[in-house]
């Protein structure tokens, strides 16, 4: 079976990350084809889990680095804002 998984962040080695690489290895294991779609990716986030693995980075109009974290609630919400105009432009 072909299965498309999205993952918003694979830049980074954490909890979130190695659990998604890791059930996108183990259906890959079990015979399915994979591809995986994210916004930011880098080969040194767990090498051993992506492998072998199809990840193709989504190109957006807007820097990825813009849309996430946020010091105070006004760059939350402005961020938030960005990340909704991001995803209508992909959608």
């Amino acid at each position: 079976m072909k299965i498309g998984l999205f993952h918003l962040n694979l830049s980074t080695e954490s909890g979130d990350p190695r659990m998604f690489l890791s059930l996108a290895k183990t259906l890959k294991a079990a015979g399915h084809e994979i591809t995986i779609y994210t916004a930011a990716h880098s080969p040194a986030c767990f090498p051993e889990l992506s492998k072998g693995l199809d990840i193709r980075v989504i190109s957006s109009k807007i820097p990825f680095e813009t849309l996430t974290g946020g010091a105070t609630i006004w760059k939350k919400i402005t961020n938030r804002i960005k990340k909704f105009r991001v995803d209508a432009d992909i959608i």
